[in-house]
């Protein structure tokens, strides 16, 4: 698959968060501070899942399997994502940057590309663009939620479906629309 392709199909066809429901605990996250949150919280798992993607698909391709230890690649995935994380943290830190570190090295959306591309048997180089992809794919979705959560303040939405519920709701249909933008037409 082309790189272009690549990042249309994760971006939108099969976006983590509205296609795989990785990262969709953000939501409840970001009912305080909706548009600060995710566009910081957006822009630091850009990098976090791009660069760990890509180092994790490295360590898998040049040191576990040559030496038979591919079973390790879930242990080394985890532990790959905590430095890059950490040291993540530490980076933005030092530019004024608070994020709760926790939540940047514990989101499933980091994890959950890094696995997708190893099972998925990118190369670097499209792990990288799939890490990336998930990343802007993530910023989308949750730039979406922001504008669906403003909407819904406005307008009379049931008492059932307040809240959490009705923008799960709205996420299957966003999924729905986005579905349209076939990976195989690419």
């Amino acid at each position: 698959m082309s790189y272009l392709g690549l990042l249309v199909t994760l971006l939108f066809a099969q976006n983590v968060m509205l296609y795989y429901f990785l990262g969709i605990d953000s939501v409840e996250d970001m009912k305080d501070q909706p548009s600060r949150f995710f566009m910081q919280e957006g822009l630091a798992l850009i990098g976090v899942s791009s660069f760990s993607a890509f180092v994790i698909q490295a360590v898998h391709l040049y040191v576990l399997l040559p030496l038979g230890l591919a079973y390790l690649k879930t242990l080394s995935g985890i532990l790959i994502i905590l430095v890059i994380g950490k040291a993540t943290d530490t980076m933005l830190h030092r530019f004024g940057i608070r994020l709760n570190p926790w939540r940047l090295m514990t989101n499933s959306l980091v994890f959950g590309i890094s696995l997708l591309s190893l099972h998925g048997m990118y190369t670097l180089g499209e792990s990288f663009i799939a890490g990336l992809a998930a990343g802007l794919g993530y910023l989308l979705a949750l730039y979406l939620f922001d504008v669906l959560q403003e909407q819904f303040k406005r307008e009379w939405v049931p008492r059932g479906l307040q809240g959490i519920p009705i923008l799960l709701v709205s996420a299957g249909l966003i999924a729905m629309a986005f579905y349209a933008i076939d990976g195989a037409l690419l």
